[in-house]
């Protein structure tokens, strides 16, 4: 039998020998071509600098970027992010001089301006009130892609109600003249400890704040039992949480959110690139706001920008939070500080 295969092998050859010089006209013999047909165009590093300033939930949003990175350059071969952590100091004078980054993350007023950044595509998936945040003299210079907000949590214990100290990345002055007014503390006899600014808010947002007391201890009374409400972040909120696991801290309660957040994180290109580069930045800029990404930030424990779910499991208490935020329009920090 194996000689009737052996046999019928080569009768086969014989008979397509005559067509071997027609097929190596047809079929290509340079394997570098069809290389380059299928990753043509622009191949390698994009640097992406990435200055948090504020802390999301989890403490970082490295494990849900590495994801969106992941996918990102899957979908464009050839094409890596790179990258790096920054502080804020080295982002606001990246233009001064020496190796820049190819795009960057970073939150409200680290830039006095989007000099050398470029304009990019505000897309409808944005959610109003954060559309215009990252708008410079009418032109998008930014895309916010993540956010965080402010909630008040309440307890049973006696006491004020009370707010950490404003710093670099919280402006929570501003988010408590943005509570809605029942959740006002009640009657205290401490004097208030808000700084005297005109805001150019309208007088409801500017009394919503009037009995809060602010304390560099206010997270510590809190915890302890000494204070009756609390402002807090995500970041705070899974601190407290962690508490409770642990049966410290006390019984608490979310009670409502405040309209007004500078906790956004947003992307920038830059536009010393060549086109190419800068196309592709944009690109990567783009797909942090598909759902695919949006529907990750659960990860780091922060909230979508867009219509997406961020992808809290029922009954997270972060995943309640975002549902109260998106109650109302979100008043936002711009991007960008003064020239």
């Amino acid at each position: 039998m194996s000689r009737w295969k052996t046999a019928l092998c080569l009768l086969l050859l014989a008979a397509l020998a005559p067509l071997l010089p027609r097929l190596r006209g047809v079929l290509p013999t340079n394997r570098q071509a069809l290389i380059e047909a299928k990753y043509g165009g622009w191949s390698g590093v994009l640097r992406l600098w990435v200055c948090e300033g504020w802390q999301p939930g989890s403490g970082s949003f490295a494990g849900w970027l590495n994801r969106c990175v992941a996918a990102f350059e899957k979908r464009h071969p050839g094409v890596y992010v790179q990258a790096e952590s920054v502080d804020a100091a080295t982002l606001s004078g990246w233009d001064e001089g020496g190796l820049s980054p190819d795009l960057l993350l970073f939150p409200p007023g680290v830039l006095a301006s989007p000099r050398n950044l470029a304009p990019l595509d505000a897309p409808e998936s944005l959610r109003a009130g954060l559309r215009r945040a990252g708008d410079w003299r009418g032109a998008c210079c930014a895309l916010p892609v993540a956010m965080g907000g402010y909630a008040v949590l309440r307890s049973s214990a006696e006491g004020d109600c009370v707010a950490p100290e404003d710093d670099a990345f919280h402006r929570r002055h501003t988010a408590l003249r943005y509570l809605p007014a029942q959740a006002e503390a009640p009657e205290s006899s401490a004097r208030p400890v808000l700084p005297e600014l005109d805001l150019g808010l309208p007088a409801s947002a500017q009394s919503a704040g009037a009995d809060w007391t602010v304390s560099a201890d206010a997270w510590k009374d809190f915890a302890n039992g000494d204070a009756a409400g609390l402002l807090v972040t995500p970041r705070e909120l899974r601190r407290l949480e962690a508490l409770s696991v642990q049966g410290r801290g006390p019984d608490w309660r979310l009670a409502s959110t405040s309209r007004f957040t500078d906790l956004l994180l947003f992307a920038a290109v830059s536009a010393q690139g060549d086109a190419e580069r800068q196309a592709l930045g944009a690109a990567f800029a783009a797909s942090l706001l598909e759902d695919a990404c949006q529907g990750e930030l659960y990860r780091a424990g922060a909230f979508a920008v867009t219509g997406a779910t961020s992808g809290y499991a029922a009954g997270d208490s972060l995943g309640a939070m975002e549902a109260m935020l998106r109650e109302a329009e979100p008043v936002a920090a711009r991007a960008f500080g003064m020239e």
